[in-house]
This record gives C-alpha cells, sequence and structure tokens, in this order.
C-alpha cells in the first residue's frame, strides 16, 4: 500500500511539500459544495482555503485511510478562511514530490483531531479521486464516531519554495474563443497563457513603479518620503461581471 503509517512510498510525511495543487479533477465531491452534498450544516470549504491550509507551516500530514493507499490527509490552518481546513490529496507524481490532486476538503467543526496546531491507475484520475474521496470520508466519519483509531502522522517540517494558488478569473466568452485559439496555436494550455501574462504584468508594473518612484530623486526633486511617493498608473474601476463572461480557474 503506497500511503503507509509513516511515509508514502519512502517519502515521509514530515517532508512533504503541497506546492501546487489541481483542484481540475475534484467533480462532486467540491468542498465548497460539501453540505449540500451531504445535507448537513458542515461549513463548505473554498479550494483557495484548502490549497492554504496543505500550505500551512504547523501542518498535520498522515494516510487518509482509503482502501488503496493513494491519498493523504493535511490538516493545517487557512488564513483566508480564519479556521482548520482537513484536506484529501492525492500525489501526481509517485513517489509524491510537490504536485498535488485535489479531492476533498472539510472546515473546521467537523475536524477533530487534537494533535493539529500548537504507478499506473486503471480508471480515469477523476474515478480514482472521487472513489477515494468517498472512502475518506467514511474513514473520517467512523474516526469521528470512535469507531476506528486515528491514522498516525507527522508534523510538517519542509515548506514550499514558491508556493501557488488556484485564482478564478472571469472571461468574455467570445474573448475565451480567441485564448483557446491562441493557446492551441502556441501548444501552450490556455490556464498557461493567462499565468504567464498576468505575471509579465506584474513584473512591467513593479518596474514602472520603481522608476517613478525614483524618477523625482534622479531630476534632484528632493528625497523619497513620504510625501512624494507615486503608485503608478490609475487603474480604471472593475465593475460587475457580464452575463457572458466564463469562469476559468488556473493554477501555477
Amino acid at each position: 500500500m503506497p500511503a503507509g503509517d509513516d511515509d508514502y512510498e519512502g517519502v515521509a510525511y514530515a517532508d512533504m511539500v503541497f506546492e501546487d495543487i489541481d483542484w481540475s479533477e475534484v467533480g462532486e465531491h467540491d468542498p465548497s459544495h460539501r453540505a449540500e452534498r451531504r445535507g448537513t450544516g458542515e461549513q463548505n470549504v473554498q479550494t483557495e482555503w484548502a490549497t492554504e491550509a496543505c500550505q500551512d507551516g504547523d501542518r498535520w500530514v498522515r494516510s487518509a485511510g482509503s482502501q488503496k493507499g493513494l491519498t493523504v490527509k493535511v490538516t493545517g490552518y487557512s488564513a483566508m478562511a480564519g479556521f482548520v481546513v482537513t484536506v484529501i490529496v492525492a500525489p501526481k507524481e509517485r513517489p509524491p514530490a510537490r504536485r498535488w490532486w485535489g479531492c476533498d476538503g472539510v472546515g473546521s467543526q467537523a475536524v477533530g483531531d487534537h494533535r493539529v496546531r500548537g504507478g499506473a491507475m486503471s480508471e480515469s484520475i477523476h474515478e480514482t479521486l472521487a472513489r477515494e474521496a468517498v472512502e475518506a470520508e467514511r474513514r473520517a466519519d467512523a474516526e469521528q464516531r470512535g469507531e476506528v483509531v486515528s491514522t498516525p502522522g507527522q508534523r510538517g517540517r519542509r515548506r514550499a519554495t514558491d508556493p501557488s494558488q488556484v485564482y478564478p478569473v472571469r472571461i468574455p466568452v467570445s474573448r475565451l474563443r480567441q485564448l483557446r485559439s491562441l493557446a492551441e496555436r502556441l501548444d501552450v494550455p490556455p490556464t498557461v497563457l493567462i499565468r504567464r501574462w498576468v505575471l509579465e504584468r506584474l513584473d512591467e508594473f513593479d518596474r514602472e513603479q520603481g522608476e517613478e518612484i525614483l524618477d523625482p530623486v534622479l531630476r534632484g526633486g528632493g528625497s523619497l518620503g513620504a510625501n512624494r511617493l507615486r503608485l503608478g498608473r490609475k487603474r480604471p474601476t472593475v465593475g460587475r461581471p457580464a452575463a457572458d463572461d466564463q469562469v476559468v480557474t488556473g493554477g501555477g
């Protein structure tokens, strides 16, 4: 079984790094609709909260306890959510490295773990993640009822060097077709283009901001006092999304 008591195919739980978590295959187990799916009053969990919890420096990592042992359970604090979140993830590489599939997420009131804070697959990845999520939920429910002992785990001790966060972007459908056409011509996924353009624009803004702040000094205009600080060009106000917009999510 890949996920044992102390490690996952030789990688200790304490050494796992959750640099990139892909939620594109989560399907009906999307944690943001957990309460509606289960018909309970549980806290829904946004995927960005779940990702942040996995990257918490005090996270607790262990096997999710599924029959095939393909998934890992991570519990950590999300500052965006303001509470502790438990997340089920599956590694994209074997043995696990930095890239993961997101399977499910549970809000703080369903977390009973007191230790927190202080190869090839014959089925599709979508089917695998769904099955693992169902089994992990059953195991978690049994642990909550005291029917089985919680799987042992380890405190995370490695941090991601530059963690990525998935962010939803609204794009008009007409421009989305243009984006996909251009991405196909360049032989890259559309989300890669979106990420590249956003990062390039942020880098450009940083350069412009630095030049505008330094400009008065270079022209002999005085010091860099607070009253001389300029923050770049004024941005147009962003209105509510149009009815023909479509949400695209992309991760690093």
